[in-house]
């Protein structure tokens, strides 16, 4: 009897099992169903270059903000393409070695 019990669990694992992999395949072999993922898939890519583009926005935008002030606008010129105000002499020191 406890034969019996074990061999029809098992059979009815392996229908289930079958039945599972049908639908599966079924699926995957859908033409539909591989198009769908394929969508989702470039949607996620486009949502996260999106985010990526829109903090890349608000980063600028705030960078642009800063270059309004004036005080900002002096210290970047003065800093980066080495502007001096005229009348004004500058004085390079080499550190010491």
């Amino acid at each position: 009897m406890l034969h019996n019990a074990k061999k029809n669990n098992i059979h009815k694992r392996r229908k289930k099992w079958a039945w599972i992999l049908i639908l599966v395949a079924a699926f995957f072999v859908n033409r539909g169903f591989r198009l769908l993922v394929r969508n989702w898939m470039e949607l996620h890519k486009i949502n996260t270059q999106k985010a990526l583009l829109a903090k890349e926005i608000q980063d600028k935008t705030s960078a642009l903000k800063q270059l309004s002030d004036p005080s900002v606008l002096e210290l970047k010129a003065r800093r980066e393409l080495d502007f001096i105000k005229k009348g004004e002499i500058e004085y390079r020191f080499t550190p010491p070695q």
